[in-house]
């Protein structure tokens, strides 16, 4: 029995230790880099710090978690690992409005086909009667230009 809390009692300082150090790592990585540095892939310009107002104070908080979200240590490992989990281990993309899957492992970028693809943007009845009326319109005028 003691032999069992003391393997209980490991696991636990094991986790707490752990716990603790994906807590502080961050931190730690600002002023120690272990990581190397990833380069931003994102599309967009992050959030400049911002300038510290004492006579308004009211902005500064939401301004600076802003910068702090776009700016922190280990985000881009963290989206990058994030996007790697989701695309190789659940098999689903980690942009699915932006990227599909296909057949062997292809990614597809799509922006405004992927209503199409998915078959959410169907035509309108009157749409399809347009259609079929031009076509009808269309073969009445080639048979004409035949004889």
């Amino acid at each position: 029995m003691q032999n069992r809390d003391n393997i209980l009692r490991t696991r636990d300082i094991i986790i707490s230790f752990g716990f603790v150090l994906i807590l502080v790592f961050p931190a730690i990585q600002k002023y120690f880099p272990i990581v190397p540095q990833m380069k931003n892939t994102e599309n967009r310009k992050l959030a400049d710090k911002p300038v510290l107002n004492p006579d308004y104070l009211d902005p500064y908080p939401a301004e600076y978690e802003k910068y702090y979200n776009d700016n922190f240590s280990l985000r881009n490992q963290l989206v990058k690992l994030k996007s790697n989990l989701i695309a190789n281990a659940l098999q689903k993309s980690p942009m699915p409005d932006k990227v599909i899957f296909g057949k062997d492992g292809w990614l597809f970028l799509v922006e405004k086909e992927l209503k199409e693809y998915r078959g959410t943007n169907l035509l309108k009845q009157n749409d399809v009667d347009k259609i079929a009326d031009e076509m009808v319109r269309r073969i009445k005028v080639s048979r004409k230009d035949k004889q």
